[in-house]
């Protein structure tokens, strides 16, 4: 939520898979911050429904996602908005960077696919 795009551009939708950790205590307590931050179930839990919810929600020119348990760079938003408004590309998104939080070999062999060129699959 740190970006330093014009945060009243910036509409923020969550959409909870049922979760059962502290997600919804967390959102609440941003909300605070953000009243205008809608908040939304998805009971199916899976990730696609809960981006179909999402988008029949937004009202915004453009459309960022992000994923839980992912960090972004201030400038994050404002240049993916400053590279669209060139007109030079339908979509734009950055690179991702994994690292495993475990140190074991099923953990390294998860970051390993999902950094390679091939390994990308969602």
């Amino acid at each position: 939520m740190s970006q330093d795009y014009p945060q009243e551009l910036i509409e923020i939708i969550v959409v909870d898979g049922m979760s059962t950790d502290r997600t919804l205590e967390i959102v609440n307590r941003l909300k605070k911050k953000r009243p205008d931050m809608k908040v939304l179930m998805n009971p199916k839990g899976y990730k696609y429904p809960a981006l179909n919810l999402a988008l029949k929600e937004a009202v915004g020119d453009y459309i960022a996602i992000a994923d839980a348990h992912s960090l972004y760079p201030r400038s994050y938003i404002r240049e993916l908005a400053e590279t669209l408004d060139q007109g030079k590309a339908d979509n734009v998104g950055g690179g991702r960077i994994f690292h495993p939080r475990t140190k074991g070999l099923l953990a390294k062999a998860i970051t390993f696919a999902l950094t390679e060129p091939f390994g990308l699959c969602t």
